[in-house]
């Protein structure tokens, strides 16, 4: 696999006042995943947590899987990087949800960056932002 070079893009600094992911993170009932509510979230925490700078996967699918809540994949096909996020169809709440997402979000952020995809300093670099939005980095949930 090709590695890209690293992009430098700036994690948003502009403080949060009201945020639809903040208030939403006190949600306790069970969650269930359809396609629309995956990428409507996607949109919102993009704009909010993000600041719109995470891009878009080229595939965003809600698929049953064992032992994850949701993972994102790059490949490639035809010498091209392609990056792919898959969630669960089923959470304990919507705030889990909007926690894992979040999260797979940091991760398709770092791909677009060259960077590997792993729980690095670049990965962590999210963690006060997060923060702002009621949001708890971490590696596992």
């Amino acid at each position: 696999m090709k590695r890209r070079h690293m992009v430098k893009r700036r994690i948003p600094t502009k403080k949060c006042s009201c945020s639809a992911v903040r208030d939403t993170m006190d949600s306790f009932s069970e969650f269930k995943v359809e396609q629309t509510d995956l990428d409507y979230w996607f949109d919102l925490i993009n704009k909010e947590v993000f600041d719109g700078g995470c891009p878009s996967p080229h595939l965003m699918l809600v698929k049953r899987q064992r032992g994850t809540w949701g993972y994102v994949k790059q490949d490639e096909f035809g010498g091209e990087s392609w990056v792919g996020l898959f969630m669960s169809p089923k959470f304990p709440s919507l705030a889990a949800f909007i926690q894992i997402l979040a999260h797979e979000m940091v991760h398709i952020w770092q791909f677009a960056l060259g960077d590997t995809g792993s729980h690095n300093k670049h990965f962590y670099s999210w963690r006060d932002r997060f923060k702002e939005f009621g949001l708890d980095l971490r590696r596992n949930y």
